[in-house]
C-alpha cells in the first residue's frame, strides 16, 4: 500500500509539474526563456561586421536577469543542429544577439543554413537541454523585408530591420549610429518633371532633373545613397562616387534609358511622382511629392522649407 501511495505521489506531481510548464506558455514560447525576435532573409542592406550581406536570425531576452546562451542550438529543421553558442554566449537582461547565416562557412562563425524566402520552413531555437523553446514558421517576404516579433508576441513584416537592437525606429536610429551613420544634411530641393530649356542629359537632350543640396556645415558623403522616382521602391538607382560640400548643389539629371553613369536611369512624371533620397542602408533621409508640372515649371524648397511651384527654374543654384 505505502508503494502504492508514493507511486501515485510522484504521478500527481509529475502532472502538476507538466500542467505548471505548460501554463507558462504563450504564443508557442515558454515564460522565461529567450525568444526570436526577428528574421531576414534575402539580405542585401544589413552587413555583419565582417561586411557581409547574409540572412540573419536575432534573439531577445525578455528577462530581467542575463541569459548564458551556451549549448543551446538554433536550425532550420527540427531534427538537425544548424548552430551551437559558444560557451562565452551571453545575452544580458533585455538585450539582443545576432546569428547571420552561412552555408559556405563551416567554421562555426555563423550558422550553417539559409533562410528561405518562400515560405515553406521553419526556425527553430533548443536550449541546452536541447528542448524546443522558441519556433517561429518563415513566412514569403521580400527582399530586405524582415519578419519581427511585436510585443504582443506576434509576427508581422518590419519596414526596416534592426540587427541587435529594438525594433523600432529609435532601435533603427541606433543601429544606423552603430554604422557611424549620423545625421544627414543633405535634402532633395528642387525638381523639374518637364524640362524644355533648362538642364541637358549626356545626350544632348533636355530632361528631367532633381536638385540635392547640403544645408549643413560638414561635408556629406552621399556614395552609394539611392535616389528614386518610386516611394515603393527606394533603391532604385545607387548615387555613383559623390561628395556634396557644405552650402553646395548637385543636380542629377533624370535621362531615363539613356542615362550615363552619372543620371539617373528614370524619368519623372509631369503629372505628379514622388521623389526619395535614401541613405546607403535603405534608411529615407529627403522625401518630395511632386505635383504635376507645367512645361518648364520646377518644384522648389523656399527659405521656410515649403516646397512651392516656379516658373523660375535654378537648377545648381539657391531657390
Amino acid at each position: 500500500i505505502l508503494i502504492a501511495l508514493v507511486a501515485c505521489l510522484l504521478v500527481f506531481t509529475l502532472a502538476l509539474f507538466f500542467v505548471s510548464e505548460d501554463t507558462k506558455k504563450e504564443n508557442g514560447v515558454t515564460a522565461g526563456s529567450v525568444v526570436i525576435s526577428e528574421i531576414l532573409s534575402g539580405n542585401t542592406l544589413y552587413p555583419d561586421e565582417n561586411g557581409a550581406y547574409l540572412d540573419f536570425i536575432e534573439i531577445h531576452n525578455p528577462n530581467s536577469y542575463q541569459v548564458n546562451l551556451a549549448g543551446y542550438k538554433l536550425s532550420d529543421k527540427e531534427t538537425a543542429v544548424g548552430y551551437t553558442f559558444s560557451g562565452d554566449a551571453v545575452i544580458p537582461a533585455g538585450g539582443y544577439t545576432v546569428v547571420f547565416c552561412n552555408k559556405e562557412d563551416r567554421s562555426g562563425a555563423y550558422a550553417g543554413f539559409g533562410i528561405s524566402a518562400k515560405g515553406d520552413e521553419a526556425v527553430y531555437l533548443y536550449n541546452s537541454a536541447n528542448v524546443l523553446i522558441d519556433r517561429v514558421q518563415v513566412s514569403v517576404t521580400e527582399k530586405n523585408v524582415p519578419l519581427i516579433r511585436g510585443a504582443d508576441g506576434n509576427w508581422t513584416e518590419g519596414s526596416f530591420a534592426t540587427p541587435g537592437y529594438p525594433n523600432t525606429q529609435e532601435g533603427f536610429q541606433q543601429w544606423l549610429a552603430s554604422k557611424g551613420e549620423g545625421d544627414c544634411t543633405v535634402r532633395i530641393n528642387e525638381v523639374q518633371t518637364s524640362n524644355r530649356s533648362s538642364v541637358l542629359g549626356g545626350n544632348g537632350q533636355f530632361c528631367d532633373w532633381i536638385e540635392l543640396y547640403n544645408y549643413g556645415s560638414e561635408p556629406q558623403t552621399l556614395t552609394g545613397f539611392y535616389l528614386s522616382n518610386e516611394e515603393g521602391d527606394p533603391l532604385k538607382w545607387a548615387l555613383p562616387e559623390l561628395v556634396l560640400q557644405p552650402g553646395a548643389y548637385q543636380v542629377i539629371a533624370c535621362a531615363g534609358d539613356s542615362a550615363e553613369a552619372d543620371e539617373a536611369p528614370f524619368g519623372l512624371s509631369k503629372s505628379g511622382c514622388t521623389v526619395t533620397l535614401s541613405g546607403i542602408y535603405g534608411n529615407e533621409l529627403s522625401k518630395v511629392v511632386c505635383p504635376a508640372m507645367a512645361a518648364d515649371e520646377a518644384y522648389q524648397c523656399v527659405e521656410n522649407g515649403e516646397f512651392l511651384l516656379s516658373k523660375e527654374v535654378s537648377p545648381g543654384y539657391p531657390n
